[in-house]
């Protein structure tokens, strides 16, 4: 047996054990469904120049983790109006964000859609 022979012979073992590596990934991301990131893209108008009286379009990416600060915009039952609640965001589903927040002195967890999260900027 050359040398030759011998390092084909432990390249190949090296890519088995790759292959086997890689399919071993492949089965527990796709076992673990949860999300790690929720990112909403939506298309809004800004007014820009210096006298504000243009307005562009632009391109908005919005991303959120469990653990940030968001405002929770809380629509009042049988109505088009809603109100602001600050919340913390807990965890992400595939539709959904799990939030803790403060509603009127009182504690509660939802879920609730992203589209009606908004991040809280630090003061």
């Amino acid at each position: 047996m050359s040398l030759k022979d011998a390092t084909d012979i432990v390249a190949t073992v090296v890519a088995v054990i790759a292959l086997d590596l890689s399919i071993y990934n492949v089965y527990i991301n796709r076992k673990d469904k949860v999300p790690r990131l929720e990112s909403n893209v939506s298309w809004d108008y800004v007014s820009v120049g210096a006298n504000e009286d243009e307005v562009e379009g632009r391109l908005f990416i919005k991303i959120i983790n469990p653990g940030d600060e968001v405002v929770w915009w809380k629509r009042i039952p049988g109505g088009d109006y809603v109100y602001p609640v600050a919340a913390v965001v807990i965890a992400l589903t595939a539709k959904r964000v799990k939030i803790q927040g403060d509603d009127d002195g009182e504690i509660v967890i939802r879920f609730v859609p992203p589209e009606s999260l908004q991040k809280r900027e630090p003061v």
